[in-house]
């Protein structure tokens, strides 16, 4: 339910559903540690980036009756396309909400997931984890420019939802960052808190069911066999300052026990607000006009061809239907729904029907020019952009001097998409998307690798336990297209409708680019 009966008018900025989640996961390969302390510092998490990416399918009823215009299967992408550009202070200021990776690497409560510690997948155990999810209904794009409903004139709107686990993200804590947590809040004398940084333990998310390394077996180090590798970790224990304990990373995936998700907890939490009966009969008396309220749609469309070793050209023929701007995703595994890497490629740009985007083409996929019309692309220019978003737009994979590849990141960077807007604003409240009157055209895209052969990191992205690239078993698939269109919610005393075109009136004037839609048209009930 997105609405209560004993409300005449429901807030939906300020309303949120809560779930509490619950399944059981388990490492592909077997782990080895050699003493409790070692497992105690050495902790999982996993979750998700955005608690809305659990909702994977989305209806909406009113009266009972299905709105059966609008139907989403796509809803992960989309919300997570459209969490991506929010403003950090935005993400920071919703509880359970959203995974900020300073809060994940902190261990903060605030996060959409849990900790779990590695001791608990010892003897191939399949742990049971369960957390809280809050989602407000404003992280669901389609509802973000809703704010005061009149539940009690138009009738309660219920949403059906289908949920899934595919958009999960996992990943190891730093065991120095553990290690000081447990420390001050939970110290026990007879654990060893002494492990240092380990430099090639991953910084960065990795999707569901995808490989990443961990510290898959500690012992204590043989002193004339073992020696610090990208595999190996030496430190000197804490308590005697003269034992030599060794970390061992290894590639391992975390995976969902198949049919063991449940949701323990499903309710929504209405906020609103009763009025008088005057105010009723004011509001129902402004109803017999349509109210509209502006949302955006978001379409996935794969292209045909695949990267190679050369670089990429991608085409599709399609026909573009009042698209306010194309996002296009460069997936590493055909899995990959939340998680997204950097393509480090050059000379890129996009052509639709010949016509090139931007006119000048990209020189690279990080420089400041790209970043800089990135962020006014997300309409971030003058915000905060979330520091994984930054991450993931400028910081490069590869040293620009010898084109080597990193082995490492700082900071989560998997949140990398080439954003081309299409008109002059996305921000919901204008209709000036791209059209082409169903006429099919021409799109394309090409670029060429910055770095080639072992250091593409976009046709090799895949590296072993030892750091060697792995030129095997790479899945690349294509590239997509996330294109985002207009549509608007219509609102009267009888009905709610949804409209996937733009609104009669204004598909019968003429405007050029910089024309601004009158606002009166789609105001909200504020």
């Amino acid at each position: 339910m997105l609405t209560h009966p004993n409300l005449d008018i429901t807030n939906f900025q300020k309303s949120f559903i809560v779930m509490e989640v619950e399944f059981e996961v388990g490492l592909e390969k077997t782990i080895k540690y050699s003493s409790e302390d070692d497992a105690e510092i050495n902790q999982i998490f996993v979750g998700f980036k955005n608690a809305v990416e659990i909702i994977s399918d989305s209806k909406y009823y009113c009266k009972g009756e299905l709105i059966n215009a609008y139907s989403q299967n796509e809803m992960a992408r989309e919300s997570f396309a459209y969490n991506l550009i929010r403003p950090n202070e935005v993400k920071k200021g919703t509880f359970k909400s959203h995974s900020l990776w300073e809060n994940v690497i902190n261990m903060s409560p605030n996060v959409c997931g849990c900790y779990i510690p590695i001791k608990d997948f010892k003897n191939n155990a399949t742990p049971k984890v369960k957390f809280e999810l809050i989602i407000p209904f404003t992280d669901q794009m389609t509802l973000q420019n809703w704010r005061l409903y009149p539940n009690s004139i138009i009738g309660d709107i219920v949403e059906e939802i289908r949920t899934s686990l595919d958009g999960l993200v996992w990943c190891q804590i730093p065991p120095e960052n553990v290690a000081k947590i447990k420390k001050r809040n939970s110290y026990n004398p007879a654990y060893e808190y002494g492990v240092g940084l380990i430099p090639n333990l991953p910084n960065y998310f990795v999707q569901i069911g995808q490989e990443s390394r961990i510290v898959g077996e500690t012992d204590v180090a043989n002193a004339k066999t073992d020696k610090n590798s990208l595999n190996t970790y030496l430190f000197t224990s804490s308590f005697d300052n003269k034992t030599i304990k060794k970390c061992i990373l290894k590639n391992n995936r975390l995976i969902v026990k198949p049919g063991s998700g449940k949701i323990r907890v499903g309710r929504t939490h209405c906020v609103g607000f009763g009025v008088k009966m005057d105010i009723l009969q004011q509001i129902s008396s402004a109803l017999t006009s349509e109210i509209r309220i502006p949302c955006l749609e978001m379409k996935r469309v794969l292209f045909e061809q695949k990267p190679t070793p050369s670089g990429l050209y991608a085409t599709r023929i399609i026909p573009l239907n009042n698209a306010t701007n194309i996002l296009l995703m460069f997936p590493a595994h055909y899995s990959d729904i939340t998680v997204f890497k950097n393509i480090m490629y050059k000379n890129v740009q996009l052509f639709i029907d010949k016509k090139p985007l931007p006119y000048l083409a990209y020189k690279n996929t990080y420089d400041g020019r790209f970043v800089s019309l990135q962020l006014m692309s997300y309409e971030l220019d003058n915000t905060t952009a979330s520091p994984e978003l930054i991450e993931s737009l400028s910081v490069p994979l590869n040293d620009l001097n010898t084109n080597k590849r990193f082995i490492n990141s700082l900071y989560d960077n998997t949140n990398f998409g080439i954003n081309y807007q299409l008109e002059r604003g996305n921000i919901g409240t204008n209709f000036e998307g791209l059209s082409t009157n169903g006429k099919q055209v021409l799109i394309e895209f090409k670029g060429e690798p910055v770095a080639v052969g072992d250091n593409d990191t976009y046709y090799y992205p895949q590296m072993d336990d030892t750091g060697n690239v792995v030129k095997d078993n790479n899945e690349n698939p294509v590239p997509e297209m996330w294109i985002f269109s207009y549509c608007y919610w219509s609102l009267s005393a009888d009905k709610i409708e949804y409209h996937q075109n733009i609104p009669d009136w204004y598909s019968n004037q003429t405007f050029t680019s910089t024309t601004t839609a009158s606002f009166t048209h789609f105001d909200t009930l504020t």
